[in-house]
């Protein structure tokens, strides 16, 4: 059985209350997606406390995560623009950037958290596994 990838899944920042529907749609498929995988694990969002969300480090040491996955939704021209980010923490660099606009009446969640978790697959280092 391969090493287990502990990766912070972040709340996914909204621009409007309209939404949180999305976002929550969005993480929902994405934990679906990193569970259906041999190897890649989300944090609870209960262990990273609000405050802590942006300190990498506090999520590098504490919880030993080498990876973050954050994101945000926006509105553009009657369309959803959803972008997620896999962020290395311990260096803050973003390895992968996935932006999608999406039609915000009939939302691709699945398609989209699939493709986001191929590419970044992809590219994880050996080293980067923890727990």
């Amino acid at each position: 059985r391969p090493s287990i990838i502990r990766i912070a899944l972040l709340p996914i920042n909204v621009e409007k209350t309209a939404h949180q529907l999305p976002a929550k749609n969005l993480q929902w498929e994405l934990r679906n997606q990193l569970l259906a995988t041999d190897n890649l694990r989300f944090l609870s969002p209960s262990l990273v406390p609000l405050d802590s969300a942006n300190d990498f480090s506090f999520v590098a040491q504490e919880l030993n995560s080498a990876w973050v996955i954050e994101g945000e939704i926006s509105e553009n021209n009657n369309q959803l623009m959803v972008n997620l980010r896999l962020v290395e923490t311990h260096s803050g660099l973003v390895m992968v950037n996935h932006s999608k606009n999406i039609s915000s009446t009939q939302p691709q969640w699945i398609n989209y958290s699939a493709t986001f978790i191929t590419k970044f697959k992809a590219i994880l280092p050996a080293n980067s596994q923890g727990g």
